[in-house]
């Protein structure tokens, strides 16, 4: 199954083995149950995690992918980046910094049925990310992570089990 890549400042990651389930992650009132697609990075099992509010509105069209605002209800955002989480070989770990409203990411479907778990469908990301690194002893630094326009494979698969 293809992967995504992203990629900083000579350092990057891969997240695999997406899929989408009904969790209400994020629900949008007078909406169908909100769906969570969740890909887990190479090696480590960390989430890229991504929230569809009103997967009823989801079409062809380019849609921006938004970061959680706790001073907007859940469900406002179409679609929401709710965790992007890694650790390099170093054991820095990398997090969302969710310090502006946009991610700068913008997603495309392709083959999407409107409850989003019954049938396999398509999904591209790309542009850019804000994320913080941690190291131990060290200054967190923040980075722009860049998601080159790639295609993932988003398999239904029901309630997500963690």
């Amino acid at each position: 199954m293809p992967s995504m890549s992203v990629a900083a400042n000579g350092t990057s990651f891969e997240y695999e083995n997406f899929v989408s389930s009904a969790n209400n992650d994020c629900p949008s009132a007078g909406a169908p149950t909100s769906i969570t697609i969740d890909g887990r990075q190479k090696e480590t099992g960390f989430f890229f995690t991504l929230c569809l509010a009103r997967p009823n509105e989801i079409g062809t069209q380019e849609v921006d992918v938004k970061l959680p605002d706790p001073a907007n209800a859940p469900g406002k955002e179409l679609l929401t980046l709710i965790n992007f989480l890694a650790k390099d070989d170093s054991d820095c770990t990398y997090d969302l910094d969710g310090s502006e409203g946009s991610s700068g990411l913008t997603a495309t479907f392709a083959g999407f049925c409107r409850d989003g778990i019954a049938e396999d469908y398509s999904l591209k990301l790309r542009g850019t990310v804000g994320v913080t690194k941690t190291c131990m002893g060290q200054t967190p630094e923040n980075l722009q992570f860049e998601v080159s326009e790639q295609e993932v494979v988003v398999s239904g698969a029901g309630p997500l089990s963690l």
